[in-house]
């Protein structure tokens, strides 16, 4: 449950007429990305919807329109970063032309790419987020499920021939590894993980769940 009180709708007379109207989708958005930023700066248990509604250029009674609990703003924030995560494995320029474990590194390399680029973005899904709430934690599952079947699309399109539950657990196992060396990137605890470390993990794990599948050329 959300600390801060729920504020009543703001008057002109006390300077709320500044304020972005709450109602227009598109300050749903606004709201969101400055959660983010909020969040990913102060933390989820030192930023307040004040905080963000500031950070938004909105009143706090905005941020309620759109999100009636803190819980439901965690929510839309963990989907709009898993969905950043997931648009690591959608197909690029020239992937057309990558067979096999091309592909597959090429996918991986985009992962840790992003988790370089965005840190704190990375330790709000994977750490901070985490067990917050049952339906919180269930967005977070969301991003590994949709993570995973990317995986095994790019199978397909990489031309390994496997069959469709070995596939998916192929790519669980391949995930698991990549979510663990984020969540040791990104959280306060535990060895960092070179990108040397991590491409000898994911290469012996793939090596391995893949032995059973034929690439075709």
């Amino acid at each position: 449950m959300d600390p801060d009180p729920r504020p009543a709708a703001p008057s002109p007379a006390n300077g709320a007429s500044s304020r972005r109207p709450a109602h227009r989708p598109s300050r749903r958005d606004a709201i969101v990305e400055a959660a983010i930023r909020e969040f990913t700066e102060t933390g989820l248990s030192g930023a307040t919807i004040g905080d963000v509604a500031n950070r938004a250029g909105v009143s706090p009674a905005a941020v309620y329109y759109h999100f009636p609990t803190r819980e439901d703003l965690l929510i839309a924030l963990v989907r709009r970063i898993g969905a950043d995560v997931e648009a690591c494995a959608a197909l690029r320029p020239g992937d057309d032309t990558r067979r096999g474990a091309e592909l597959i590194d090429r996918v991986f390399r985009d992962y840790q790419e992003w988790i370089a680029v965005h840190p704190g973005e990375a330790r709000l899904l994977w750490v901070e987020a985490a067990g917050r709430s049952p339906v919180v934690e269930a967005a977070r599952r969301e991003t590994v499920t949709g993570i995973v079947e990317r995986t095994v699309e790019l199978f397909d399109i990489a031309g390994f021939e496997l069959a469709p539950t070995v596939a998916e657990v192929t790519a669980l196992g391949l995930v698991t590894v990549l979510l663990a060396t984020m969540e040791l990137d990104v959280g306060t605890a535990g060895p960092a993980v070179s990108d040397r470390q991590l491409r000898h993990a994911m290469s012996t794990v793939g090596r391995r769940l893949l032995g059973s599948g034929t690439p075709v050329t």
